[in-house]
């Protein structure tokens, strides 16, 4: 689910923005640097604590994980195959395919769960992993 500016066509992205003192909340908690110069040094690239907490239980994570228009639901229309789903969103989330005991705990899962339900719980556990956090 795209991002929506206030004063920018639905879908534009948070780098193509020209304004740096546009109010988002998510930008600034994740390091939204003034862009007083060119130097990638204005930025802060640390992890902190309350990335994590929004990250786990923000209300803009939820709900672009629950999004009709989002990845998932995308993928989950397609009718791709589990192990697709799957590739998918480790790839998306974590640049990798899952190791052989990620895949077998995903497929007890999706034997004993819905399957929306336990993508949903895939995808929001990916994006609160340590390597997701401190690798991306």
């Amino acid at each position: 689910m795209p991002d929506n500016f206030p004063g920018f066509p639905a879908g534009t992205r948070a780098g193509q923005l020209p304004d740096p003192g546009l109010q988002s909340y998510f930008l600034t908690l994740f390091g939204r640097s003034d862009r007083v110069t060119a130097c990638a040094c204005e930025r802060n690239g640390e992890v902190t604590l309350p990335q994590l907490l929004h990250l786990m239980n923000g209300e803009s994570v939820i709900q672009k994980v629950a999004s009709p228009q989002g990845r998932l639901a995308k993928l989950l229309k397609e009718k791709k195959s589990e192990a697709e789903v799957r590739d998918e969103l480790f790839l998306a989330a974590l640049g990798r395919l899952p190791t052989e005991s990620e895949a077998k705990t995903l497929q007890k899962g999706l034997a004993g769960g819905e399957r929306a339900e336990v993508f949903r719980d895939l995808f929001w556990a990916l994006l609160n992993s340590k390597e997701f956090s401190f690798n991306h």
